[in-house]
């Protein structure tokens, strides 16, 4: 994984859905666990694009488990 790549995937909005961002958030756990140089880290931390997936994954889970219900918004 290319911790910049990954950066312009989120700034672009090119996570197409729930699964996907959810899958973006376990790899960048992984990401971290893993020997990188701490330049790329600090993309997602402190306070990185890691806080951005991670509030969007929050949400997902929470809607997933009935915990936050969703209302649509019509704009005309």
């Amino acid at each position: 994984m290319n911790a910049y790549e990954v950066v312009e995937r989120i700034r672009q909005g090119k996570i197409k859905d729930d699964d996907e961002w959810l899958q973006l958030r376990d790899d960048i756990v992984q990401f971290l666990k893993e020997e990188h140089p701490e330049e790329e880290k600090r993309c997602f931390r402190p306070f990185g694009y890691f806080e951005v997936v991670k509030m969007v994954c929050d949400g997902i889970e929470k809607r997933r488990n009935g915990e936050m219900k969703i209302e649509k918004i019509i704009i005309e």
